[in-house]
């Protein structure tokens, strides 16, 4: 607020009845860059929800329609991998189909060559996700979205996380063997007249109305029963003997004990994991940076 008229010839207070509105610039529209600059240092430590909170924060602080989309499609980004993180796929195959869709406004705030590789880290993830949200569980691809989250639990060094999800991998690669090769759709409700001989009579007093339900342990007995390679595979492995790196996960806070889970029994386990998966670790997708120094995307 100024004035055409002021007391004090001039310098003093604007005297009333000459007040005058002035229009200025809003700075956030042209100085937003400190906020650009904090979210790919967070976005680059996948602290994806802090990420997302620092552009929608500055969202509301620029007036330009235009600023207002290069932060919103920012916050989609963090979005996308956050829900990817949390398991909900759908969700991130929709935020990122919204970045592919804001692709000018991703240039304008990050530039062209970040761009270029986001979109196309983008392109990519949403083809895995496409397959992931399509297959049927279990599916191979549910296996290797579980081995790349437990990864990224090992690189921040939560290893009990990363153990856990390793434990649910090894057990979804004996569903997926079951369902693909042997027609055994759910290892929830297996069939007792399905079950070799051999483990019949071993399983008969938990069968209920001629079903039983497999853990970990039995789905992969069951394919040895059933002379397939996954279940000498899991033999090989050391995981049937007191000794086995599960015998660890089970002892963790996050399983039924409260020991701490070492780094020594993930890379067993992650080891183990990607054989019984028949999964090379170059073709796992892993998330992308922003800072190309950082970036490790494939």
């Amino acid at each position: 607020m100024g004035g055409s008229e002021r007391t004090k010839d001039g310098v003093g207070i604007v005297v009333s009845g000459a007040e005058k509105v002035i229009q200025q610039a809003n700075p956030w529209d042209a100085l937003g860059h400190q906020a650009v600059e904090d979210f790919i240092l967070l976005f680059d430590q996948r602290a994806f929800v802090a990420a997302a909170q620092v552009a929608a924060a500055a969202k509301t602080q620029v007036s330009r329609e235009n600023r207002k989309r290069e932060f919103s499609v920012l916050e989609q980004l963090a979005k996308a991998f956050d829900t990817w993180d949390r398991f909900d796929h759908q969700a991130s195959r929709a935020e990122f189909n919204r970045v592919e869709k804001a692709a000018n406004d991703l240039r304008a705030v990050l530039g062209s060559t970040k761009t270029d590789r986001v979109l196309d880290g983008v392109a990519r993830f949403t083809k895995h996700l496409g397959q992931l949200c399509d297959a049927s569980p279990p599916s191979r691809h549910h296996v290797m979205d579980l081995l790349t989250n437990a990864q990224r639990r090992k690189e921040e060094s939560r290893i009990d996380d990363a153990v856990a999800r390793l434990y649910r991998a090894i057990e979804a690669a004996a569903q997926v063997a079951l369902k693909e090769l042997h027609e055994i759709g759910s290892t929830e409700k297996v069939p007792l007249n399905r079950v070799p001989a051999s483990l019949q009579s071993e399983w008969e007093s938990k069968a209920k109305d001629g079903v039983v339900a497999l853990g970990l342990q039995d789905a992969y007995a069951l394919l040895a029963s059933l002379n397939d390679p996954w279940g000498e595979k899991f033999r090989e492995a050391g995981f049937n003997d007191t000794k086995s790196p599960l015998t660890a996960r089970n002892r963790s806070i996050l399983a039924h004990g409260f020991d701490r889970v070492s780094e020594r029994i993930f890379d067993k386990l992650w080891t183990t994991a990607l054989a019984l998966a028949d999964i090379k670790e170059a073709d796992l997708p892993s998330f992308l940076a922003l800072d190309n120094k950082r970036s490790s995307d494939k």
